[in-house]
């Protein structure tokens, strides 16, 4: 897997997120598995705090001493109960063990190109998993935001308990979405780094319509590309020897080779040869003459 600087720096940025996130909800998803099983108690907390509110509401146990008296609650039907954030609780737990573990491996540095992306697509599952998680959680307490609405517009009820635990389903609901910044921050790096990481893998296509090359949506004209390249790299020449003339001066000078010379007129018997000039054959001047005739003539 190659990256460039960028998307290097990207990738960096998005594992010390996801570090610090997932501390920070390891912390909130032990702190719920210990207030459920009554190992932090709330008597210290006043009766009409509304964390006293969101403990008896989210997080306390039935067998737990509670503060408030449940007789004093509003009973309001299809809310979460305390048993279902405990379930939500150790998925958050464990995903976020898991989510640090992966986001500590993303932030070092590997020499194996395929281990190297192997880590990335594994982040990457893991934070759409929190990311969905973190959305379905939402809509559980928005759910419970509007039913506690409800219950105070049919009952005329605008205050007191029924206020603090619309407030405790609203911050809930905040907390399940991460702040809603965090939350879409999360859902940027998985889809960036996902799409960097994938689509790279995608084969060379050819466009049979023309001398074009498509790689990953990107179109590239050959032509235009070595038009461009060849104007960028100049043409390296060789110097000449001096007292040396090129094989090409040689060849024109001595008429070795000459493509149009059948155009022109020869002022002396020339015979070509397949295009070369060769010198006439030799003609014997003793040829068909009678060497026995009288020779006072020469």
């Amino acid at each position: 897997m190659l990256t460039s600087k960028l998307e290097d720096a990207v990738i960096k940025v998005a594992a010390a997120f996801s570090i610090f996130q997932s501390i920070i909800w390891l912390i909130l998803s032990l702190t719920g598995l210990l207030a459920h099983s009554c190992l932090i108690p709330a008597t210290t907390i006043e009766k009409n705090a509304l964390a006293t509110i969101l403990h008896y509401q989210y997080f306390r146990e039935a067998e737990c001493d509670a503060i408030l008296d449940p007789s004093q609650m509003p009973t309001i039907k299809d809310l979460s109960t305390p048993e279902d954030i405990y379930l939500w609780m150790w998925f958050y737990f464990f995903i976020s063990f898991f989510w640090f573990i992966s986001s500590l491996l993303l932030s070092g540095k590997t020499r194996f190109n395929n281990m190297r992306k192997t880590i990335v697509l594994t982040w990457v599952a893991i934070t759409s998993i929190v990311c969905l998680m973190d959305f379905i959680l939402c809509v559980y307490f928005a759910k419970d935001y509007n039913h506690i609405q409800d219950f105070q517009l049919f009952n005329s009820v605008m205050g007191g308990k029924p206020l603090a635990m619309q407030t405790a389903a609203g911050i809930m609901m905040a907390i399940a979405l991460r702040g809603f910044v965090l939350w879409f921050i999360n859902l940027f790096f998985a889809t960036y780094i996902g799409k960097i990481t994938i689509l790279p893998t995608k084969p060379l296509k050819l466009n049979l319509q023309g001398n074009t090359q498509i790689y990953d949506n990107v179109s590239i004209d050959v032509d235009t590309y070595e038009a461009r390249k060849s104007k960028e790299i100049p043409k390296t020449q060789t110097a000449s020897t001096p007292g040396w003339a090129p094989l090409h001066e040689l060849l024109r000078r001595y008429k070795i080779h000459s493509p149009n010379i059948k155009d022109r007129t020869p002022t002396s018997p020339v015979f070509f040869n397949k295009g070369f000039e060769t010198k006439p054959a030799y003609q014997n001047p003793y040829k068909g003459r009678n060497m026995y005739e009288d020779r006072s003539r020469f």
